[in-house]
């Protein structure tokens, strides 16, 4: 408790350190400095969690009060040795407007997780994102590449640790992904009013933060729970921010500069499709504000140079490393699937007016900020070039709309900065025009107008016309009217993953079952990976086998799951090692998982006959035993009586006649059926018609008869 204790108040020092240092002879508004401070601060934890790490120092709570302490100690002695402290001031509407946005997003989140914070995630991503940081709480290591927000959620978990069991951790890890969303519409808030202080901004920013919020933040948040992605873009809204001050503030050049480094450190560190994209946005941004201030020195140089250096390096270890230099690895790595919400251009539309009118502005007067439409171009860029790919089959949609969060950030920059040149050009009524139009269309979507109408009388609208015109915010309203209780662990099933976490010392236990989130969230619990004993398509014997030669004692099942109900005969061999009735932590039933034999009552001696035959004289073919999920323990002694693998061959994956083109594709002309076995007696007709090899009262050996088997069934 009392390290937690003293986190907290040096991290509250920390930020009055970065609030309080001399920066401008002004006055500058605090809670623009106190939200991105927040960010600035992970940003420099991050960093040097990593120097501990290089130099064997655990990554805990207390090594990063080392780091904090010496910080604070550098900010304080600045102030006393200068005397004199920046001078401040705050905004009442800014605190209002963070409360009502705050409370939103907590409004969201107790929707989703009520005041208790349970367990209700959609999707599976959070609890790898959670297992990452409880590797950090619970080992002191960081991640190989991407640790970031693992190790924000980590410092959040071992702050709360105190006063939870480590079975609980998951809800000190959903208070920190609620308080970094909550961060994120602030700093969101707080960027638009960075870059423009005029009144007509000052009144549609929260209402810009709100919009950019129930986008993709939202769906991040509500349905994806890709808790890396959205701080990804925080970080990205800091580089901005940094950008900013460097153009406006040329001659607090080092404190800028110091922001934009840490945060430029904590992007090489969060998500791997944002090291090259968001690092050459700020070196192309760069670039542009040197030749517009037409004044290149040497510090300019170094500082760019430095800047090069990080991102460069940051790509060269992330290609060499993750991906072994290969250039086929790294495309099959972002051609892997995954869930995502999918609009290639229908979100986006309504932002092209307010780049149009920012570009023609700023090439017309040169006046107007230009790191924002810089590297809002530059995304569009490269968002066509991943198009490029995509089309070609070279990345999936998944990595593919990753960039979209950035397109979303920029485009609604580009409003407030179109917001502020019009006023500035005294152009308002097509600004009003423009939010007029976009408010119409909001008031059709979010009252489901067009929907509702044509569910009253079709003839409102033929069937192909569209019936919502901002689609990413009805997909989240629609998201926001599930019953989160749904995807929420059952207590039975909670209980038995809790003993797990709480009182076995295991280095590993497996979770054999077949839900995404029950196995992630087991395995985040305990803070392993055992992916490699995941069930997905894998025959039971082979997970078995590989139990054996790791040393794996104790496996984890769910009752209702359908791996357990599956292979419950085999199960049910298996000692108990805690169970009620929902769940339990089992062991094997012998010395081995594998060898079951003597502890199965009365096995068929005709069946052992036929494995036996099939390991004599058919050792050279494959020949898969073909039988129904009923026969599991079947399936596990005949593996390992006759080697032989029946994994793709599983009767159940198929119907009659797909399971004889899959036996033909796979060149098989030999199969072994049980005649007690419900896919035999099933399929007798068509079986006994095939040339018979050995038979015995258990079952028989079939060959094709013919090179192949036939299709033509009956």
């Amino acid at each position: 408790m009392i390290i937690s204790v003293i986190f907290v108040l040096l991290f509250l020092a920390f930020l009055m350190g970065i609030i309080l240092v001399p920066k401008i002879d002004g006055k500058i508004n605090m809670i623009k400095v106190a939200v991105m401070g927040i960010m600035a601060i992970f940003c420099y934890q991050s960093f040097w969690a990593f120097m501990f790490q290089l130099v064997g120092i655990p990554v805990n709570l207390k090594s990063t009060c080392i780091s904090m302490a010496a910080a604070v100690l550098l900010l304080w002695g600045m102030i006393i040795k200068k005397k004199k402290m920046q001078r401040i001031f705050v905004r009442i509407t800014d605190i209002a407007v963070l409360a009502v946005l705050a409370g939103i997003v907590i409004a969201v989140s107790l929707h989703m997780f009520t005041p208790y914070l349970r367990l209700s995630y959609i999707n599976s991503d959070p609890a790898n994102h959670f297992n990452d940081a409880m590797v950090i709480v619970k080992q002191g290591v960081l991640g190989k590449h991407i640790y970031f927000s693992a190790f924000v959620n980590a410092m959040f978990i071992e702050i709360f640790s105190p006063i939870l069991i480590v079975s609980k951790y998951y809800k000190a890890f959903i208070f920190a992904d609620i308080f970094m969303h909550v961060l994120e519409v602030w700093m969101c808030y707080v960027l638009m009013l960075t870059v423009s202080e005029k009144k007509i901004v000052r009144i549609f920013a929260p209402v810009f933060a709100l919009g950019y919020f129930w986008g993709y933040p939202a769906y991040s948040y509500m349905t994806g729970g890709f808790v890396y992605w959205s701080i990804g873009v925080m970080i990205l809204m800091l580089l901005v921010y940094a950008l900013l001050l460097l153009e406006r503030y040329p001659k607090n050049y080092k404190c800028n500069v110091i922001l934009l480094l840490f945060a430029l450190y904590a992007n090489t560190c969060c998500n791997a499709l944002f090291i090259p994209l968001n690092s050459a946005a700020v070196i192309l941004a760069l670039f542009v504000l040197a030749i517009r201030q037409k004044k290149i020195n040497k510090k300019m140089i170094a500082g760019f140079l430095v800047v090069v250096v990080i991102a460069a390096a940051a790509v060269f270890v992330l290609f060499m490393d993750k991906w072994g230099g290969s250039f086929d690895k790294m495309i099959t790595y972002v051609s892997k699937a995954g869930g995502m919400y999918h609009s290639v251009y229908a979100d986006l539309i309504y932002f092209i007016p307010a780049a149009f009118i920012v570009l023609f502005y700023l090439l017309k007067k040169k006046k107007y900020p230009a790191a924002i439409p810089v590297m809002a171009l530059f995304m569009v860029v490269c968002t066509c070039v991943m198009y490029g790919f995509l089309i070609n089959h070279m990345m999936s949609f998944y990595y593919y709309f990753k960039i979209y969060y950035n397109l979303w950030l920029f485009g609604w920059l580009l409003c407030v900065m179109a917001t502020d040149i019009l006023a500035d050009e005294k152009q308002l009524a097509g600004f009003y025009a423009y939010v007029g139009f976009i408010g119409i269309l909001a008031l059709f979507t979010f009252t489901n107008y067009d929907m509702n109408m044509w569910e009253f009388d079709p003839g409102y609208n033929e069937a192909s016309v569209p019936k919502h015109f901002l689609a990413i915010y009805w997909n989240n309203l629609d998201t926001s009217q599930k019953d989160y209780g749904e995807y929420t662990i059952l207590p039975d099933l909670m209980e038995v993953m809790s003993y797990a976490a709480e009182e076995l010392d295991d280095d590993k236990i497996p979770a054999l079952v077949a839900d995404d989130r029950t196995f992630y969230w087991f395995d985040g619990m305990r803070a392993q990976n055992t992916r490699k004993y995941k069930p997905y398509n894998r025959e039971l014997m082979d997970i078995l086998v590989k139990m054996d030669k790791n040393g794996i004692t104790k496996i984890f099942v769910d009752k209702e799951d359908k791996i357990y109900q599956q292979y419950e005969n085999y199960f049910s061999l298996c000692k108990a090692v805690y169970e009620n009735e929902r769940a339990a932590i089992l062991t094997f039933p012998g010395e081995s998982w594998c060898k079951i034999l003597p502890y199965v009552n009365g096995y068929d001696e005709g069946k052992l006959e036929l494995y036996k035959y099939v390991k004599k004289h058919l050792k050279n073919e494959r020949v898969p035993l073909m039988a129904a999920k009923e026969s599991c323990l079947d399936f596990i002694i005949y593996r390992q009586k006759t080697k032989q693998k029946s994994t793709d061959c599983y009767t159940w994956n198929f119907n009659p006649k797909e399971n004889l083109d899959n036996l033909n594709q796979l060149g098989i002309k030999y199969i072994t059926v049980l005649y007690g076995d419900s896919y035999y007696q099933e399929n007798q007709y068509y079986l006994d018609g095939q040339e018979t090899v050995f038979e015995n009262e258990s079952g028989k050996i079939i060959k094709c008869a013919g090179d192949s088997f036939s299709t033509e069934y009956k």
